[in-house]
């Protein structure tokens, strides 16, 4: 069955519109405040506790901005842009909560109207193209083919305490010649977290609010990446791309260098050095919990960067990835989601549906119940959840500009996948750009948990 968009459908069969439900939330709201000592979200959790998806499938709304960069021109170049059919087409599906319910993401178009407004602030001229010209089918009056494809895109929605959703999408971006041969291409990341008002209203909201702050996110990266991505800036200044990365044997690797320091020390000289530690990590127990995040595939490395040469360099958390034995690679998850994931789950039961005469009033007595024993639990998870948030947050590695001779210090997080907990023997790759000479460095650290750090 599939659902219209924002169509809900109650326990008791009748189905309303999500704008329905929203007015009815804030009537309780207001009922709330005028009686002291009932908490609104109470009477807006036995609302909503009655209002379930029942067998639908609901398509997102998605709709993310882009404000242009005010610091910078267009780039004084025309430029075609092909959007695949593929890219057009391209859907996501998750599942919404525990009735098995399903939400269709429609990224590709989504993303296609985002790039129409952004292509245009980067370059003086864009047009869209219909297919990709060829050899005997030159597109004359371009610069340059710009293709761009979703590459992956994953969304995880928890709750701890209320509905909270982390979404991360990669594009691939192809530069072609006018006549279709390929020229460079490379990888734009982005990523969102659904902000708490949209928690209120579950995981559709904040599926949709998370997906629409990927998209934007992306959209800055794109724009960003014409300066710091190695392979668009040496193609917008007619370099050589295949010195774009630095060679890997140039990499000087350390283990111990100094007692008492980072297990793992790898560095190009006179440019960066990066250090790892995955024996120190963020303590639950520090904060009164008794837990053990390992166990529930959380690792965390504690790593430091540190500028070595006289440019500038740039760091990318996103591009950061832990790769395993079996070549399988992940990239980090921020400390909220981690938050999300180790809070010990509560179970919620359901509001009783519309009941006539005396069984109705009795139905009514047995919600408030319901919402207070609801109310306790979201109150129990969401104050787990924000010790663990802090605990993770704090001193986490992010993006960073590092001046000659700066460093810079944080942990990394990874939450890694059941079949791969036991492989023991990692590799933590961390690039850095050196927008300067346009330029990746890739330092590779090896990292083996198994001795427990013992010397």
């Amino acid at each position: 069955m599939r659902c219209g968009r924002g169509m809900w459908t109650r326990r008791d069969g009748r189905t309303v519109g999500a704008g329905e439900v929203a007015v009815a939330s804030r009537e309780m709201a207001r009922e709330a405040e005028r009686k002291p000592g009932t908490p609104a979200r109470i009477l807006a959790a036995t609302l909503l506790a009655g209002v379930v998806l029942s067998g639908c499938t609901a398509t997102a709304t998605l709709d993310p901005h882009f404000t242009p960069p005010a610091d910078s021109g267009p780039i004084p170049m025309s430029v075609g842009v092909r959007y695949a059919p593929e890219l057009r087409a391209y859907e996501a599906t998750t599942h919404a909560g525990a009735g098995g319910n399903e939400v269709v993401l429609p990224l590709g178009q989504a993303s296609v109207s985002l790039l129409q407004r952004v292509l245009p602030a980067i370059f003086e001229s864009v047009v869209e193209v219909g297919s990709r010209p060829t050899p005997s089918r030159r597109l004359a009056s371009v610069d340059a083919i710009i293709e761009p494809r979703i590459e992956a895109f994953r969304l995880r929605a928890l709750r701890a305490g209320e509905w909270r959703s982390w979404a991360d999408i990669r594009y691939r971006v192809t530069i072609r010649a006018p006549d279709g041969r390929e020229i460079t291409g490379w990888t734009v990341h982005g990523a969102g977290i659904s902000p708490d008002e949209s928690a209120a209203w579950g995981m559709l909201s904040t599926a949709e609010r998370a997906s629409e702050r990927a998209l934007q996110s992306a959209a800055q990266a794109l724009v960003a990446s014409f300066e710091e991505v190695p392979e668009a800036a040496r193609w917008l200044r007619g370099q050589a791309m295949d010195s774009a990365s630095a060679p890997a044997s140039g990499q000087i690797t350390h283990f111990r260098p100094e007692s008492g320091g980072y297990p793992v020390r790898g560095m190009y000289e006179q440019v960066v050095a990066i250090s790892a530690d995955p024996y120190r990590a963020p303590d639950p127990s520090s904060e009164g919990i008794r837990a053990d995040p390992g166990s529930a595939g959380v690792f965390s490395s504690l790593v430091a960067v540190e500028n070595l040469g006289e440019r500038r360099l740039l760091l990318r958390r996103p591009e950061i990835t832990l790769a395993f034995p079996d070549g399988t690679t992940i990239e980090p998850v921020s400390g909220s989601y981690l938050a999300a994931a180790l809070a010990t789950k509560r179970s919620r039961l359901s509001a009783i549906g519309n009941l006539p005469g005396a069984a109705g009033a009795v139905a009514n007595i047995v919600n408030l119940v319901i919402a207070l024993r609801n109310y306790a639990a979201f109150e129990s998870e969401t104050a787990e959840a924000t010790v663990y948030r802090l605990l993770y947050e704090r001193d986490e590695l992010g993006d960073a500009s590092l001046e000659p001779r700066q460093r810079v210090e944080g942990y990394v997080h990874f939450h890694v996948p059941p079949n791969l907990r036991d492989a023991g023997a990692m590799t933590l790759i961390i690039p850095v750009v050196e927008p300067d000479t346009a330029t990746r460095y890739i330092v590779s650290l090896p990292l083996d948990t198994r001795d427990g750090g013992a010397d």
